[in-house]
């Protein structure tokens, strides 16, 4: 997925279009020879840093970036800049965008799923913790972005099985029967306190932490069972946020005990 920064390409089409005048200005016009008036100089500049700031203009428009990083070199010093220098900068400029954008196909993504597109980010400890983990929450991320809720809460519900399988370990259940209900079912007879017996303070720790990832646990639990169960559910953006959040937190609670 590219992440074109569109604002800023509609920005520079649209002050290119009103400096159309300079792109006309070549060797042997009349204004070829003059300086750039400085107005001119300091709207041409502020145009370049606003490209060369947009984090993906540099990484997905990479010939265009570096044409504005050449122009903003040109228009350094004030009246250090002819008309016709600026002329086929900007002229290469603008094929060079023309070139790089040529034939693509952009998707509107909705704005308030955006937070959730830099996922490496966002998952970087849990990774980090669960490498097998990372395709599958790429997919949910993509999932979301491009509003297939179900499909990105199956992808979640994936991740999840690494994390339970740590839990299972934590509290000692047999791998040939973990399960959503046998892990959950192990944490409570655990957790429950045996009389008489003072639990230690690196034990009640533990327990604490348990207790927690349980009820995180159970948060998405009843989420995984529709989905890999029932065919006919399906589920809204919103549902899937929610899934989202709650996978994200379980497993980061998960990679906070590594």
């Amino acid at each position: 997925m590219r992440q074109v920064p569109l604002g800023t390409v509609c920005q520079v089409t649209e002050q290119f279009g009103e400096m159309k005048s300079l792109l006309r200005a070549g060797i042997g016009t009349p204004e070829a020879t003059q300086m750039i008036e400085e107005p001119i100089r300091g709207r041409v500049r502020a145009l370049c840093e606003a490209v060369l700031n947009a984090p993906p203009a540099m990484r997905f428009l990479p010939s265009f970036s570096q044409a504005m990083r050449r122009i903003l070199e040109l228009t350094e010093h004030p009246n250090s800049t002819q008309t016709f220098e600026l002329a086929e900068h900007l002229g290469d400029a603008v094929r060079r965008m023309i070139d790089e954008t040529n034939g693509a196909v952009f998707m509107w993504l909705e704005p308030s799923l955006y937070k959730y597109a830099d996922y490496q980010e966002n998952w970087k400890k849990v990774i980090d913790e669960f490498p097998a983990i990372g395709r599958d929450a790429h997919e949910a991320t993509l999932c979301l972005l491009f509003e297939r809720p179900t499909a990105s809460v199956f992808h979640l519900m994936r991740v999840m099985e690494f994390g339970l399988d740590k839990l299972r370990r934590m509290v000692k259940v047999p791998k040939r029967s973990p399960g959503w209900d046998g892990v959950i079912e192990a944490i409570d007879r655990k957790l429950k306190p045996v009389p008489h017996q003072r639990k230690t303070p690196a034990t009640r720790k533990r327990h604490r932490y348990i207790a927690e990832a349980v009820l995180l646990l159970r948060a998405v639990k009843e989420a995984r069972n529709t989905t890999m169960h029932d065919y006919t559910k399906s589920f809204t953006i919103a549902q899937a946020e929610d899934q989202y959040r709650a996978v994200h937190n379980f497993m980061t609670k998960m990679a906070d005990e590594a």
